[in-house]
C-alpha cells in the first residue's frame, strides 16, 4: 500500500515536473477525515486526524494527498485532490461482487447497531465527471489549485438500507437482524487477537470481521460537496436511484439462483 499510494504518487509528481505536465488531479478518499466518529455535513475544513486513522490504507492516502497539495506550483504543475466517498457502479470488481457474496452466504442479514446511520455514496460516473471538471478548472490562479474537494452523489442514504437496495433486486434478502455494536466490536476484537497469535506460525486468514469495518459500517458519514459546486460547478449528473438501477442491471449474472 505504501509503495503504491505514497512512493508511487511521489514518482508521478516527479514525472509531471520532468515532463512539464501542467495539471494533476489526484484521487484521494473521504476516509482521510474519518477517525471512527460520526461525521455530519463536514466540509474541507475538517482536520485530517494524523495518527488516528482506523487503517493503514487511509494513512497512506492521507500522506499522498499532502504530497500532492505541497507539490502545487512546483515545476509549473498545478494540483488538486478529490475525495470521493463510497464509490459504486458498473464494472467494479470488488465492492458489488463482495456484498453479493455476503448476501448469498447469509452474512448480510445482520445490521450493526440501530441501522439509522447515513453514508455518502458516489456513482463512479459522477466521480469521473468531477475529475474532468476539476481538471478543466485547474489553473495556477484558480481557487482549485492546491485545494481538496469532497465528491459524492450529495444524497446520503442509510448505510444498511443502501446495501439492501443493491442486493434485493438480485433476489437476496435485505439486512434485517440488528446486532448491538458493543457486542460486535467485542467479538471482532477477540477474532483479531487470535489471528494475531496465529500469524507468527504462518497462519493467514483474510476476514472483513474487524473492528475497523464494524465501526465504519455503524457510523454516520456525511460530507458536503458545496466547495466543489462553488469552485468548478460540480453537480452529480446521475442521481443515486438511477445509479443503483444501472449497477444492478450490470450485475444480472450475480442474481440468486
Amino acid at each position: 500500500m505504501y509503495d503504491v499510494n505514497v512512493t508511487g504518487t511521489r514518482n508521478v509528481l516527479a514525472a509531471c515536473v520532468a515532463h512539464r505536465i501542467p495539471r494533476l488531479v489526484y484521487t484521494s478518499t473521504a476516509s482521510v477525515v474519518f477517525a471512527g466518529k460520526d461525521l455530519r455535513d463536514v466540509d474541507e475544513t475538517a482536520p485530517v486526524p494524523h495518527g488516528a486513522f482506523l487503517d493503514f490504507y487511509t494513512s497512506t492516502k492521507a500522506e499522498a494527498e499532502q504530497l500532492v497539495r505541497d507539490a502545487n506550483g512546483v515545476g509549473g504543475v498545478s494540483t488538486v485532490c478529490l475525495r470521493p466517498s463510497g464509490i459504486f457502479g458498473e464494472y467494479d470488481r470488488y465492492f458489488m461482487p463482495s456484498i453479493v457474496d455476503k448476501a448469498a452466504s447469509g452474512k448480510l442479514k445482520y445490521i450493526i447497531g440501530d441501522g439509522k446511520n447515513c453514508f455518502d455514496w458516489t456513482y463512479a460516473g459522477n466521480v469521473a465527471q468531477a475529475h474532468e471538471m476539476a481538471c478543466l478548472a485547474l489553473t495556477p490562479s484558480s481557487p482549485v489549485a492546491g485545494s481538496v474537494y469532497f465528491i459524492t452523489n450529495d444524497d446520503a442514504r442509510p448505510f444498511w438500507g443502501f446495501l439492501g437496495d443493491l442486493v434485493a433486486p438480485l433476489g437476496y434478502p435485505r439486512p434485517r437482524v440488528h446486532l448491538p455494536l458493543g457486542l460486535v466490536l467485542t467479538l471482532a476484537a477477540v477474532v483479531e487477537f487470535f489471528l494475531a497469535l496465529l500469524a507468527p506460525f504462518g497462519v493467514r486468514v483474510e476476514t472483513d470481521f474487524t473492528r475497523t469495518r464494524m465501526i465504519l459500517a455503524s457510523c454516520e458519514r456525511r460530507v458536503s460537496c458545496g466547495a466543489a459546486r462553488r469552485d468548478f460547478g460540480y453537480v452529480p449528473e446521475v442521481g443515486i436511484d438511477e445509479a443503483v438501477r444501472r449497477t444492478v442491471a450490470h450485475y444480472e449474472r450475480l442474481r440468486a439462483k
